[in-house]
């Protein structure tokens, strides 16, 4: 995903609502809220990772991962 307001590539972490106006996205190491209206999807996600594939690799910390695991 592109956040259209500085062109910066970004990943949405969460979009459980859609009938909220905003969204987070993880970029830059950090989460932001940003409105809907803003972000051009470049990608999508059915592109991105193949099915199946454990998104808590991307968010997660690798040492909570090896509590877990």
């Amino acid at each position: 995903m592109l956040v259209k307001t500085n062109h910066t590539p970004a990943l949405i972490f969460k979009d459980e609502d859609e009938m909220q106006d905003t969204l987070l996205i993880s970029q830059d190491d950090e989460i932001k809220e940003v409105l809907k209206k803003r972000i051009e999807l470049i990608t999508p996600a059915t592109e991105l990772y193949p099915a199946g594939y454990n998104l808590d690799n991307l968010f997660g910390k690798y040492s909570d991962r090896k509590k877990r695991a």
